[in-house]
């Protein structure tokens, strides 16, 4: 119905004719909540001349239930799913560590505990058999951070894993305030590409000096974000953690 309604504007418009519809006489449906039809239809000129019509169709896009995201069904977190995709949040830890930390799934588990009260978190890190691009997933939705506007860092994981960097530094950290760069450096383990970097990650976080490991800068949006430099495992450097 409100195909065919929006069709007799369009065609009304295009033939010249002055047209008034009160669109209250309409049944509620015919045009829908999000659509808005605008026809600016006059009468022929004195010349007998027809009036340049102007016909504005603005349908919003149908908008994607973050509680039934994609074809998995994902509940969204972050109550937002984009191309079927839910849209993930990124932080960095307010506290730094030493690189031999234990393992990945200790790194995991502060970051699930540092986000815990908003969403579950896993941290953006690398380890032998697997890089952390592979670890996170795919995803078609945007990354952004936990400040007020939730600032938008990648378009999509392919881009935050890109040789042109992100958006903008992810700077912020679990309670949504800026974060002390005093120690500016991330542990990662991660090459631009979202694959292991060419360090041993402190034998993947389970070994001290003279092991290193990639580390990231909290200051930086170009590929540095992500790897800057190898870092000794005895260095201190915060996490960066990600919606699952």
């Amino acid at each position: 119905m409100k195909r065919y309604a929006t069709l007799a504007l369009v065609v009304a418009a295009l033939a010249g004719c002055s047209l008034l519809i009160d669109l209250h006489d309409l049944p509620p449906d015919t045009l829908g909540d999000a659509a808005d039809v605008v026809v600016d239809s006059t009468q022929p000129q004195p010349d007998g001349s027809d009036a340049a019509s102007d016909v504005v169709v603005d349908a919003a896009p149908d908008v994607e239930d973050p509680a039934d995201c994609g074809p998995t069904h994902l509940i969204c977190g972050s109550k937002r799913c984009v191309n079927e995709s839910c849209v993930r949040r990124v932080f960095v830890s307010s506290t730094v560590y030493q690189g031999n930390f234990g393992n990945v799934f200790n790194a995991d588990n502060t970051c699930s505990n540092l986000g815990f009260a908003i969403g579950d978190f896993m941290a953006i890190m690398s380890v032998t058999d697997a890089g952390a691009k592979e670890r996170m997933g795919p995803s078609n939705a945007p990354f952004i951070l936990l400040d007020g506007p939730s600032t938008e860092i990648a378009k999509n994981a392919a881009a935050l894993f890109s040789d042109g960097g992100i958006e903008h530094p992810v700077n912020v950290t679990e309670d949504g305030g800026v974060v002390d760069a005093s120690v500016a450096f991330v542990w990662t383990g991660t090459g631009t590409n979202g694959e292991p970097d060419p360090s041993n990650r402190c034998l993947d976080w389970l070994a001290g000096d003279p092991n290193t490991a990639g580390v990231g800068l909290v200051t930086n949006q170009d590929t540095a974000w992500l790897y800057s430099q190898a870092r000794a495992c005895s260095s201190l450097a915060h996490f960066y953690c990600v919606e699952k």
